[in-house]
């Protein structure tokens, strides 16, 4: 990785309920390279861990709605720890909060 001097900028994951796992052996790319991630999150059992994940790394989340691709800032994947609805996710450093919203 060093030898190569790149930094992730951006993670696009649809790989069919692996993402959690993924996102969880590449910890330390997110840790140090703090790139956004566009993430499908099918497994309502899962959200619990993410929000867990993008809580350690720092990270905010916006929600895009399935129905009418509206999307809206959140602070949390879960609701009154409940699962939230909708299944695609953008989940972004929080010092880049106020760029990620302004762009959406």
């Amino acid at each position: 990785r060093e030898e190569i001097d790149k930094k992730v900028d951006l993670l696009k994951l649809d790989i069919e309920r692996a993402e959690l796992s993924l996102l969880k052996h590449a910890k330390e790319i997110l840790e140090i390279d703090r790139p956004i991630l566009f993430c499908e999150v099918l497994d309502e059992s899962d959200y619990e861990n993410y929000q867990n994940l993008i809580e350690s790394l720092d990270y905010g989340c916006i929600q895009i709605n399935d129905d009418d691709h509206t999307y809206f800032d959140c602070k949390s994947m879960l609701v009154d720890g409940e699962h939230s609805a909708g299944r695609n996710w953008i989940f972004y450093p929080n010092e880049m909060q106020a760029m990620i919203l302004a762009a959406v």
